[in-house]
């Protein structure tokens, strides 16, 4: 057995499982959300960096968010990601972990919805897949303009100009 394996049934026989992989949720969603924004500053390359270390870490706790129904955090921590799924090529994983999250049912705030959505609709641009995007890309920004978030509105409606571009 590995050593990861070895501490999974150790964690279970301790029945820690659940508030452990919560904790760890809690601090990857922490990590995406601190280095979203700075994917497009000066300390870009650093944040790339960090989030391709802790990729299987990021992978792991969405995929537990989703199994365990949690939908908030699985949305926040998807839509969290996606610019940098796009940025390192993780074009097509991304696509199915949002679109995975996106379809949970369960309360989620519009504007971390409408980021999710925006940021399947960019990868699904670059897969060159464009109805379904610009369908992401409206959904989002009619949610961007409820919530009354002009920048995130911008974003949404950059991508529309871009599909028609394309």
């Amino acid at each position: 057995a590995t050593i990861r394996e070895y501490a999974a049934e150790q964690l279970k026989a301790a029945e820690e499982a659940e508030a452990i992989h919560e904790r760890h949720a809690d601090w990857c969603l922490q990590l995406a959300e601190t280095a979203e924004p700075a994917l497009f500053g000066e300390n870009q390359k650093l944040w790339l960096t960090q989030l391709e270390r802790e990729h299987d870490n990021l992978r792991g706790a969405l995929a537990w968010l989703v199994e365990h129904g949690r939908a908030e955090g699985a949305v926040r921590l998807a839509g969290a990601l996606a610019r940098f799924w796009e940025m390192h090529g993780h074009v097509a994983e991304g696509r199915q972990l949002l679109e995975a999250a996106l379809a949970m049912q369960g309360d989620v705030p519009p504007n971390a919805r409408a980021k999710a959505l925006r940021g399947l609709a960019a990868l699904m641009v670059v897969q060159g897949d464009y109805a379904p995007a610009t369908e992401h890309y409206e959904e989002s920004l009619a949610l961007h303009r409820e919530q009354g978030d002009r920048r995130s509105e911008a974003d949404a409606l950059a991508g529309l100009g871009d599909i028609a571009l394309l």
